[in-house]
Parts: C-alpha cells; structure tokens; sequence
C-alpha cells in the first residue's frame, strides 16, 4: 500500500478542519465522535469499526495509516512542528505526565505517536489499536474492546483468508501476543484492565454487524458520548 500524500496527512492531524482563527477562538476541541477501539483477531473489529465511522460520519483511522503518518511526519520537519504545536495545548495531566515523568517511555516514535492522536482527537473519529483507548483524552473518549473465543476467531480468519485452520490459530496467537506487548509498553491510566474500556463485547454470536453497531451506539448515548457531528 502507497503512502499517504502529504495533503492527507496534514488533514489527518487537523490541518485544513480548523483555521489558525477558530482554534484560537474555541480554544477547544470538536464535540464530535469520538471511539478507541481495542480487539483481538477475529472479532471482527476492522469492520465493525468501519461500520462505526461510517455510521457516526466520522474519519477511520487504523494502525497502518496511523504509521505511516508518523513516518511522513518525521521526514516532513515542518508538519512535525505543526503536530507538536497543536498536540501541546490539549495535553490532560495524564499525557503530560508521559513526557515529564523520568519513568515513563521516552522514545521518539511512542512520543510523536501520542500527539498525532491528539490532534486527530480534535476532530472526531475511530481510531483502531496503537493504544488509542489509553492515550485520546478520557472525558470523550468511547472506549470500546471487542473479543473473541479462540474457536470462533479461528474460523472466522480461516474463512477471511482463505487459510488453514493451523495457519489461523498460528496467526491469532502471534498477531494478539504482539498487541499485547505493544500496550504492556505503555503506562497505566486506570487503575484495572476492567476499567480501561467503556464497554466489552465478546463477538462469538454476533453475526449482524450492523445491529452490533447499533447496540454500541445506543450504549454511547447511555453514556451520553457524542454519537452525531456538531453543527
């Protein structure tokens, strides 16, 4: 897959949705839409996110475009500078504490990596994986994780893929292991794993992708989460 253009990666970190003139007269973010999504391979959470955004009208972000933003970033001084420059201004004391406390994770890419999820956090969207559900700001952020028994998800990627049932249970274990340390990485915001999301749905038997929307959204509304863009 090509990289991004460099007009898209300025529009994923905010350039062009808001002038330099409303971002100093709100001084605030978007109430749009706003959902973390956290799942482990074969509970459908690729399409059921994408059913989510389409749904709310908001942008979908997943890890490989979220990366490659970071990688057009670090060639790109001046769009960095950019990220830097919007991220500051909406740091809650717990993504401050990321770059201040002498513990906590110093490297270049988790750093660049927090902010460009800030600046997409101003306007909207659903983010999949890269830890969004621990780093977008608490208050509006939806966190959702969605799972899956391990003979289901094996079906459900042999099936997808067109793989053999062994090659799926191979591909399920190494791809969750890997999620898995990506966010042991990353320090604690809240004090379980039970309250690090707003809802957990385990996806064995839900077969109606846009019904299982449906319900996330009316659980979002339970919460009075955004769930409609402002006008």
């Amino acid at each position: 897959m090509s990289k991004p253009s460099l007009d898209l990666v300025k529009s994923i970190v905010g350039a062009g949705l808001f002038s330099e003139e409303q971002v100093k007269e709100s001084g605030e973010a978007t109430t749009a839409p706003l959902i973390a999504v956290s799942r482990t391979l074969g509970a459908n959470g690729t399409i059921i996110a994408q059913k989510l955004a389409e749904k709310l009208h908001v942008p979908y972000y997943d890890q490989g475009l979220i990366d490659r933003v970071l990688e057009e970033a670090d060639q790109d001084k001046l769009l960095m500078q950019r990220i830097d420059e919007r991220a500051t201004n909406f740091m809650d004391d717990f993504i401050y504490s990321i770059f201040s406390d002498k513990q906590s994770p110093k490297d270049a890419y988790f750093q660049a990596l927090v902010k460009v999820l800030i600046n997409i956090s101003r306007n909207g969207g659903v983010v999949v994986g890269r830890g969004s559900h621990m780093l977008l700001p608490e208050k509006r952020t939806f966190r959702l994780r969605l799972e899956c028994g391990r003979s289901h998800a094996i079906k459900r990627i042999a099936s997808r893929e067109g793989i053999s049932e062994s090659e799926a249970a191979k591909k399920i274990e190494t791809v969750n292991a890997q999620r898995a340390k990506f966010i042991a990485k990353m320090p604690r915001r809240f004090p379980s794993l039970e309250s690090e999301y707003d809802l957990v749905l385990h996806t064995d038997h839900f077969h109606d992708d846009d019904a299982t929307v449906e319900a996330i959204i009316c659980m979002m509304k339970a919460g009075n989460y955004a769930t409609s863009m402002p006008r």
